[in-house]
């Protein structure tokens, strides 16, 4: 077997005698106080991208954090220290499973599955230490989080009901939430739940042209919200159950979790939804 060390000090030749029996270096590289390895030596000029590739993993790991809220990294002025219904120390939170906004100058935290049922029972979400709402910021943060985990498949999302009626009436919390989060005027589940297979098809047809108005050909947006109307239209004529319904609330779920400013999306959604 060949040396591993480098010729000599400062050259980044490779040494061409022959190791020492059970050992990876020659005989004078062997004695030598700190031998300077030809694979190290060849691989200095790679720690540039290194070192790129660490601030790029940095700041990705700073917006996943960012998305937890306050104290995600310090515990130490929570004003909870166990979680609602997990009841795990703060302490013990992982840090991805973490949830916290600020009311009122106090930090009042979650695990994120716990805050997720919760706010997806109302449109209209309460803190449910203090009764009061929860901020707009913290309830776009919420779902900006469910859609990283959706998209990333990092870790799963938060389990759903298994009873049909309160699992649509749910998810239409969910999208109501969002248009009201950007601007648009109060709206309650209850009007939607009452779509029929044929409202649902003529919706999904009148979002997919509009989208072709909205974005432009070859927009990476504009072509997968495109697509998931394909699909559920497809899945509304196949589906003979009366479960239709999940099929087309969980493609706008992802339609709209997908931008990070959905408000033009919202806009064309709603659209669509009176129109039909």
């Amino acid at each position: 077997m060949q040396c591993l060390s480098v010729r000599k000090r400062g050259s980044t030749d490779p040494c061409t005698a022959r190791a020492v029996l059970g050992h990876s270096l020659c005989g004078r590289h062997a004695k030598s106080k700190q031998p300077v390895l030809w694979a190290d030596a060849n691989t200095k000029p790679t720690s540039a991208i290194v070192k790129c590739q660490g601030r790029i993993r940095g700041w990705l790991l700073r917006r996943r954090l960012a998305m937890s809220g306050p104290g995600v990294l310090s515990r130490k002025n929570l004003s909870n220290d166990e979680d609602l219904v997990t009841c795990v120390e703060k302490e013990r939170q992982h840090p991805f499973d973490y949830f916290s906004f600020t009311e009122n100058g106090k930090i009042w935290w979650f695990d994120f599955d716990t805050i997720w049922k919760w706010c997806e029972r109302s449109h209209q979400p309460i803190n449910p230490y203090t009764k009061v709402p929860i901020a707009v910021d913290a309830l776009k943060r919420l779902h900006a989080g469910w859609g990283y985990r959706l998209r990333h498949r990092i870790t799963t999302t938060p389990e759903e009901t298994n009873v049909y009626p309160d699992r649509l009436v749910n998810r239409w919390n969910v999208i109501c939430r969002i248009f009201m989060n950007y601007g648009f005027d109060e709206l309650h589940p209850n009007m939607f739940l009452k779509m029929t297979k044929l409202d649902y098809l003529k919706m999904f047809g009148l979002l997919s042209d509009d989208i072709r108005i909205v974005f432009r050909d070859g927009d990476m947006m504009g072509d997968r919200i495109h697509r998931y109307c394909i699909r559920a239209q497809h899945l509304v004529h196949s589906v003979s159950t009366p479960q239709y319904p999940l099929f087309c609330t969980s493609s706008l779920l992802m339609m709209l979790m997908g931008p990070r400013d959905p408000y033009i999306l919202c806009f064309t959604i709603l659209s669509a939804l009176y129109r039909c």
